[in-house]
């Protein structure tokens, strides 16, 4: 619900930071 539209949020940007 909430938390999975804010941990997808967070992880989006994250994982793209660690395959960068």
């Amino acid at each position: 619900i909430l938390i999975q539209f804010l941990c997808s949020y967070v992880t989006l940007p994250l994982y793209a930071l660690v395959t960068q």
